[in-house]
C-alpha cells in the first residue's frame, strides 16, 4: 500500500512538473515562431491546436468544452497578435525587442499560474485580462469606416460575453438571472466599443528600452467597466437583489479616477489608427 502512494505521488509530481514545461514550451514557441516567421498565423495555429483536448471527446460535449476554453483562447491569440504588432512596428525579426520577452512572460505566468485557478478572485482576474487583451488587439486589427465598426462591435461582443460569462457561471445557482446579465453587459461593451471606434486613441509609447508599445485607450475603459460590472453583480447577488454603497463605493471611485486621469492628462496625445 505504501508502495503504491508513494509511486502515484511520484507520477502525480512527473505529471505536474511535464504540464508546468508544456505550457512554458507553448508560450516560448508561439511567441518565438512568430517573431521569426514574421506572421500571425503559426503562433496563432499552435495555440489553437493547444486545445485539442476540446475535441478529444463525443462531439456532443465540443460546445460546452469550447465555451470553457475560450478565456484561455482569447488571451493566448491575443498575445501572439500582440508580438505580431510588436514585430511589425519595430520591422525587424530581430529579438532585441523588449516587448517580445514582456509578453512571452505575461503569456507563461497566465498559463502557470492564473489559469489553472478557480477561485472567486482569479476567475474574475481571468475575465479582466480577457476583455484588456482582447480589446486591445481588436482596436489595434480594426481599419476602414463600415468593415472596421462592425468588426469592432461583433468582436467585442463575443469576447466581453465569455469574458463575463467566466465570472458570472459561478453565480448560477445562487441566481437566476445571470444569461440577461452576461448579454446586458456584452451589449453595453459592444455599444462603447462601436462608438469609440470613430474617436479612441491609442497611445503609442516609444522609449529607448521599450520600442513602439501601443495600447488602445478602450481597452482600459472596456477593463474598468467590467471590473464595476463584477463588483456590481456580486453585491447584487450578496444581498439578495440590492447594490450596496459599502461594496460598490470604493470600485466606483477607482473606476472614475482612472477615467478621470485618462481624460484629463492623457487625452492629448497623437490620434493613431
Amino acid at each position: 500500500m505504501a508502495d503504491y502512494i508513494s509511486t502515484r505521488k511520484r507520477r502525480n509530481t512527473i505529471s505536474q512538473i511535464s504540464y508546468v514545461l508544456l505550457n512554458i514550451a507553448l508560450a516560448i514557441i508561439s511567441t518565438l515562431v512568430t517573431v521569426i516567421s514574421g506572421s500571425w498565423v503559426f503562433g496563432v495555429l499552435l495555440v489553437i491546436f493547444s486545445k485539442w483536448r476540446v475535441f478529444a471527446v463525443r462531439p456532443r460535449y465540443w460546445w460546452p468544452g469550447i465555451k470553457a476554453n475560450l478565456v484561455d483562447l482569447i488571451v493566448g491569440v491575443s498575445i501572439v497578435l500582440l508580438t505580431y504588432f510588436a514585430w511589425d512596428n519595430f520591422n525587424s525579426s530581430s529579438l532585441a525587442n523588449p516587448l517580445y520577452l514582456i509578453l512571452t512572460i505575461v503569456y507563461i505566468l497566465w498559463l502557470v499560474f492564473l489559469k489553472p485557478r478557480s477561485d472567486e478572485k482569479s476567475t474574475e482576474l481571468q475575465a479582466l485580462a480577457a476583455i484588456f487583451l482582447g480589446s486591445s488587439v481588436v482596436t489595434l486589427i480594426a481599419t476602414g469606416e463600415i468593415l472596421g465598426s462592425i468588426f469592432v462591435t461583433v468582436a467585442t461582443f463575443i469576447i466581453s460575453f465569455f469574458a463575463i460569462r467566466h465570472v458570472l457561471v459561478q453565480a448560477e445557482d445562487a441566481y437566476q438571472p445571470t444569461a440577461l446579465a452576461n448579454f446586458s453587459f456584452a451589449l453595453l461593451l459592444s455599444e462603447l466599443a462601436w462608438v469609440s471606434f470613430h474617436w479612441t486613441r491609442v497611445y503609442s509609447i516609444n522609449l529607448e528600452i521599450l520600442p513602439i508599445f501601443q495600447l488602445p485607450q478602450v481597452a482600459i475603459v472596456e477593463t474598468v467597466f467590467a471590473f464595476l460590472f463584477i463588483r456590481a453583480y456580486k453585491s447584487f447577488l450578496r444581498h439578495d437583489g440590492k447594490i450596496t454603497s459599502h461594496d460598490i463605493l470604493a470600485p466606483l471611485i477607482f473606476s472614475v479616477l482612472i477615467l478621470l486621469v485618462m481624460l484629463i492628462f492623457f487625452s492629448d496625445l497623437d490620434f493613431i489608427r
